[in-house]
Parts: C-alpha cells; sequence; structure tokens
C-alpha cells in the first residue's frame, strides 16, 4: 500500500530537504514524499530540483496564498496518491523504518483509524 508523506513548509529550504532525504531513504518502497508549499518567499521548488532532480517519488504542490500549516496539508492532500497519508513536519527526520513500522501496525490492527510515532530527540 504506497503511503503518502505530506510535508508542509514555509522558507526551510535546507532543513526541508534533509526531511524529504529522510522519507524517501526509508525502508518503505511504495512511497511518495509531497511538499506542499505556503507560499515561501525561497525558491523551494529549485532547492529540490537541485537535490532531487527528476525523482518521481518527490512531488511539490505550491498554496495559492499564504495560508499556513492547514492549507498547505490540504494542499498537498488533494494530489497524494497513497492509501495512507503521513503528515510530517519539513523540520522533521524520520529514522529509515519509521513508515515501515506505522504501516505494519495498520496490517496488525485493520480497525485503526490512524497511528503515529512516537518523537524522540
Amino acid at each position: 500500500m504506497k503511503v503518502s508523506v505530506i510535508i508542509p513548509t514555509f522558507n526551510r529550504a535546507d532543513m526541508l530537504c534533509d526531511c524529504v532525504q529522510s522519507v524517501i531513504s526509508s525502508t518503505y518502497s511504495d512511497i511518495e514524499a509531497i511538499v506542499a508549499d505556503d507560499c515561501s518567499s525561497e525558491d523551494i521548488r529549485g532547492a529540490l530540483s537541485e537535490r532531487f532532480g527528476n525523482d518521481s517519488r518527490v512531488k511539490y504542490a505550491r498554496t495559492p496564498y499564504n495560508g499556513f500549516t492547514a492549507l498547505a496539508r490540504n494542499c498537498g492532500a488533494r494530489i497524494a496518491d497513497g492509501e495512507y497519508m503521513f503528515f510530517l513536519d519539513s523540520d522533521n527526520i524520520l529514522e529509515p523504518d519509521a513508515i515501515s513500522e506505522m504501516v505494519r501496525c495498520f496490517a496488525r490492527h485493520p480497525k485503526a483509524a490512524f497511528v503515529a510515532p512516537v518523537t524522540t530527540q
């Protein structure tokens, strides 16, 4: 089952690229990273293109105006192809097996509405 990781961002190009890298480096293979740019003044699309080239797992969406995190998440969700959606902030880094573990949790608990990782520092 495909997982769409939706990452809202505003002017965090360097941090964002590290976040996206952690997503596409996942041990779970059926994945897409959707960057939902909340009208950043930085060239987020350019930074993604420079770092990830034409990697089809990395998608870009941009809000029509600065509407904050909720609007950006919704914008990203509209283009998601996955059966599962995972919302990740652009200043977070995932462990390589985080998505695999969440998908396994859904398999063990098919009536679950959602799962979420434990945040550590």
